[in-house]
Protein backbone atom coordinates (compact mmCIF):
# COMPACT_ATOMS: atom_id res chain seq x y z
CA UNK A 1 0.00 0.00 0.00
CA UNK A 2 1.46 4.04 -0.82
CA UNK A 3 2.37 5.93 2.09
CA UNK A 4 -0.73 8.09 1.63
CA UNK A 5 -2.91 4.82 2.00
CA UNK A 6 -1.16 3.41 5.57
CA UNK A 7 -1.61 6.87 7.00
CA UNK A 8 -5.18 7.21 5.71
CA UNK A 9 -5.83 3.56 7.54
CA UNK A 10 -3.53 4.81 10.34
CA UNK A 11 -5.43 7.55 11.30
CA UNK A 12 -9.13 5.62 10.34
CA UNK A 13 -8.05 3.37 13.69
CA UNK A 14 -6.67 6.38 15.54
CA UNK A 15 -10.48 7.41 15.54
CA UNK A 16 -12.19 4.19 15.98
CA UNK A 17 -10.21 3.65 19.26
CA UNK A 18 -10.90 6.49 20.47
CA UNK A 19 -14.49 7.11 19.85
CA UNK A 20 -15.88 3.40 19.27
CA UNK A 21 -19.40 4.74 19.24
CA UNK A 22 -19.01 6.25 16.06
CA UNK A 23 -19.57 4.99 12.75
CA UNK A 24 -17.22 5.42 9.85
CA UNK A 25 -18.68 6.88 6.41
CA UNK A 26 -19.15 4.78 3.43
CA UNK A 27 -18.45 7.83 1.28
CA UNK A 28 -16.47 10.74 3.39
CA UNK A 29 -15.81 12.62 0.13
CA UNK A 30 -19.66 13.13 -0.59
CA UNK A 31 -21.29 13.54 2.99
CA UNK A 32 -24.90 14.21 1.16
CA UNK A 33 -24.45 10.98 -0.80
CA UNK A 34 -24.39 8.93 2.68
CA UNK A 35 -27.22 6.67 4.34
CA UNK A 36 -28.58 8.87 7.61
CA UNK A 37 -28.01 6.79 10.07
CA UNK A 38 -24.63 6.63 9.24
CA UNK A 39 -24.25 10.13 9.66
CA UNK A 40 -25.51 11.20 13.62
CA UNK A 41 -22.36 10.26 14.82
CA UNK A 42 -19.72 9.51 11.98
CA UNK A 43 -16.09 9.96 10.54
CA UNK A 44 -14.38 9.55 7.67
CA UNK A 45 -10.86 9.87 6.31
CA UNK A 46 -9.79 10.05 2.45
CA UNK A 47 -6.70 11.21 0.66
CA UNK A 48 -6.79 14.73 -0.86
CA UNK A 49 -4.31 16.33 -3.38
CA UNK A 50 -0.71 15.95 -3.92
CA UNK A 51 2.14 17.84 -4.65
CA UNK A 52 5.84 18.37 -4.46
CA UNK A 53 7.51 19.54 -1.30
CA UNK A 54 10.26 21.98 -1.58
CA UNK A 55 12.31 19.67 0.58
CA UNK A 56 14.52 17.34 -0.62
CA UNK A 57 16.04 14.63 1.44
CA UNK A 58 19.16 13.97 -0.70
CA UNK A 59 20.19 13.15 -4.38
CA UNK A 60 18.13 10.33 -4.82
CA UNK A 61 14.83 11.09 -2.34
CA UNK A 62 12.38 14.31 -2.60
CA UNK A 63 8.98 14.88 -0.80
CA UNK A 64 5.98 14.89 -1.42
CA UNK A 65 3.35 16.28 0.40
CA UNK A 66 -1.05 15.02 0.53
CA UNK A 67 -3.71 16.04 2.11
CA UNK A 68 -5.33 13.64 4.62
CA UNK A 69 -8.99 14.76 5.49
CA UNK A 70 -11.19 13.86 8.22
CA UNK A 71 -14.64 14.15 8.40
CA UNK A 72 -16.71 14.47 11.32
CA UNK A 73 -20.51 14.41 11.24
CA UNK A 74 -23.37 15.04 13.96
CA UNK A 75 -26.52 15.05 13.78
CA UNK A 76 -28.18 18.50 15.23
CA UNK A 77 -31.02 17.97 17.46
CA UNK A 78 -32.63 21.28 17.23
CA UNK A 79 -36.03 23.37 17.19
CA UNK A 80 -36.40 26.09 14.93
CA UNK A 81 -35.65 28.92 17.15
CA UNK A 82 -33.54 26.91 19.62
CA UNK A 83 -30.10 27.32 18.98
CA UNK A 84 -28.46 25.30 21.69
CA UNK A 85 -28.29 22.23 20.01
CA UNK A 86 -26.50 23.30 17.19
CA UNK A 87 -23.91 24.85 19.64
CA UNK A 88 -23.90 21.61 21.29
CA UNK A 89 -23.17 19.92 18.06
CA UNK A 90 -20.28 22.48 17.52
CA UNK A 91 -19.05 22.13 20.46
CA UNK A 92 -18.65 18.44 20.49
CA UNK A 93 -16.97 18.45 17.41
CA UNK A 94 -14.28 20.87 18.33
CA UNK A 95 -13.50 18.85 21.15
CA UNK A 96 -13.39 15.82 19.05
CA UNK A 97 -11.30 17.34 16.42
CA UNK A 98 -8.50 18.51 19.77
CA UNK A 99 -8.50 14.50 20.32
CA UNK A 100 -7.91 13.76 16.79
CA UNK A 101 -5.14 16.16 16.20
CA UNK A 102 -3.39 14.68 19.57
CA UNK A 103 -3.75 11.05 18.36
CA UNK A 104 -2.83 11.97 14.82
CA UNK A 105 0.48 13.73 16.08
CA UNK A 106 1.03 10.04 17.65
CA UNK A 107 1.34 8.81 14.50
CA UNK A 108 4.76 10.08 13.38
CA UNK A 109 6.49 8.36 16.13
CA UNK A 110 4.91 4.93 16.09
CA UNK A 111 6.77 3.96 13.12
CA UNK A 112 3.92 3.04 10.78
CA UNK A 113 5.60 3.88 7.31
CA UNK A 114 9.40 4.48 6.98
CA UNK A 115 9.11 6.87 4.16
CA UNK A 116 7.03 9.26 6.60
CA UNK A 117 8.81 12.83 7.46
CA UNK A 118 5.95 14.49 9.38
CA UNK A 119 2.36 14.88 9.87
CA UNK A 120 1.15 17.62 10.77
CA UNK A 121 -2.42 19.39 11.02
CA UNK A 122 -3.14 22.16 8.64
CA UNK A 123 -6.85 23.46 9.66
CA UNK A 124 -10.31 23.08 9.16
CA UNK A 125 -13.13 24.33 7.60
CA UNK A 126 -15.38 25.59 10.80
CA UNK A 127 -17.98 23.42 9.51
CA UNK A 128 -20.56 22.90 7.12
CA UNK A 129 -24.18 22.22 7.45
CA UNK A 130 -25.55 19.34 5.51
CA UNK A 131 -29.00 18.21 4.67
CA UNK A 132 -29.67 14.41 4.04
CA UNK A 133 -33.13 13.23 4.50
CA UNK A 134 -34.84 15.86 6.11
CA UNK A 135 -32.09 15.41 8.56
CA UNK A 136 -29.61 18.69 10.03
CA UNK A 137 -26.14 17.62 10.19
CA UNK A 138 -22.63 19.87 11.36
CA UNK A 139 -19.78 18.18 9.01
CA UNK A 140 -16.28 19.54 10.03
CA UNK A 141 -13.20 18.66 7.57
CA UNK A 142 -9.79 18.53 9.23
CA UNK A 143 -6.68 18.77 7.13
CA UNK A 144 -3.75 16.85 7.80
CA UNK A 145 -0.54 17.68 5.85
CA UNK A 146 1.52 14.73 5.55
CA UNK A 147 5.43 14.93 4.27
CA UNK A 148 6.67 11.57 3.43
CA UNK A 149 9.69 10.56 1.01
CA UNK A 150 9.92 9.16 -2.28
CA UNK A 151 12.70 8.19 -4.29
CA UNK A 152 13.46 9.65 -7.26
CA UNK A 153 15.78 7.10 -9.13
CA UNK A 154 14.05 5.06 -12.07
CA UNK A 155 14.92 1.92 -13.53
CA UNK A 156 14.53 1.65 -17.23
Amino acid sequence: MSTPGTIRDAIATKISNAYSSKTRIVRPRAIDQNNKQLLDDAYGVYIGSTSESDQNLGMHLSVKSTEIIVVLTKKIYTLENNHEGEASVEDALCDEKEVIIQNVADIKFEGVDASLVDLIYSGDDGGEYIFVEKNNYLALNITFSLLYSKDKTYCN
